[in-house]
């Protein structure tokens, strides 16, 4: 948010440093009117040339687990499209100690149905997130996806109230180390990103996915969660990490472009991989038409994904 508050401060001392200024006055008298426009035009491109490029700077990657190498996916395994799948989406965003989501602002109870116990109940807590996992085991569940509300906005602990989509992430997976070093097989882990945030954030910015900061903004967001996942507990399908995204409505508008810079930067970090998107059934359908995302086939042959 910084870089952006620096705009006005940037672009004034490009256009009003004394000396400068001065230059430009006896250059302005000496061109014709026709020359003056251009070189007003000139200077006025180049500085929100300048201005954009901070504006697009993206932050470093949040966790460890990024620019990786073929030996980093050693311990890693993978489902095939011709697997038929149980995912889950996962809300992990409970805090028994500060009641986050399950206590209202005015008081009332913020739980439709309620967990047999609100003991350590929380997104911090390894022990819950192992009992969640047992019980995604019980129930078949080859893919957890944790919904995350994670952003370039969201993450300095003291000023998002969003961050504990980064701080759920390492008690999930010690929790998911534990039970496979117990023999067995929890849900591998996927992302469920949750695109309000394009519009939701505590910066109180309005993302535009066809411009380069929106792109930037978006890859971010997927990279952050990956970069504090280790590849092994990866959910990959034919080699590429499980990414499900939510409504393209959030974003002020969106094209294939968005889709095909996370690929990129994706395969660029990541080892090469490229990651397996899939949009909810509303998702980015734009007046240039459907954007192209992975096919998800049903048990009766047909592309979910292209589905009208």
């Amino acid at each position: 948010m910084a870089r952006t508050q620096q705009k006005p401060r940037v672009f004034s001392r490009l256009l009003c440093n004394s000396r400068a200024a001065r230059n430009r006055s006896c250059l302005f008298r000496q061109a014709g009117p026709q020359a003056t426009v251009l070189l007003v035009l000139t200077a006025i491109i180049h500085a929100l040339v300048f201005i954009e490029a901070i504006a697009q700077e993206i932050n470093p990657p949040l966790g460890p687990y990024v620019h990786l190498a073929d030996g980093d996916f050693a311990d890693s395994s993978t489902f095939s499209t011709n697997t038929l799948l149980v995912t889950t989406s996962y809300f992990y965003w409970y805090d028994s100690y500060s009641n986050a989501h399950l206590v209202d602002g005015d008081g009332t109870d913020a739980l439709t149905d309620h967990p047999p116990t609100l003991t350590d109940f929380s997104y911090k807590s390894k022990p819950w997130h192992g009992t969640q996992l047992s019980d995604m085991m019980d129930a078949g569940i080859d893919i957890v996806l944790p919904v995350y509300w994670g952003a370039p906005s969201e993450r300095n602990p003291t000023n998002s109230q969003l961050y504990w989509s980064y701080a759920g992430l390492g008690p999930l997976v010690s929790a998911r180390i534990e039970l496979v070093q117990a023999g067995k097989q929890p849900p591998r882990i996927g992302l469920f990103y949750d695109t309000s945030t394009l519009q939701y954030n505590s910066w109180g910015e309005h993302i535009d996915l066809t411009t380069n900061r929106g792109r930037e903004w978006f890859y971010e967001s997927i990279r952050d969660f990956f970069s504090l996942i280790p590849p092994r507990h990866w959910a990959m399908i034919n080699g590429q990490p499980v990414v499900f995204l939510y409504s393209s409505a959030f974003a002020v508008a969106h094209d294939q472009s968005s889709i095909d810079y996370v690929r990129q930067a994706f395969a660029r970090d990541f080892g090469g991989r490229v990651p397996y998107i899939v949009r909810e059934i509303s998702l980015f359908r734009t007046k240039l038409g459907t954007v192209s995302v992975e096919p998800i086939p049903d048990s009766g042959g047909r592309n979910l994904e292209r589905i009208p």
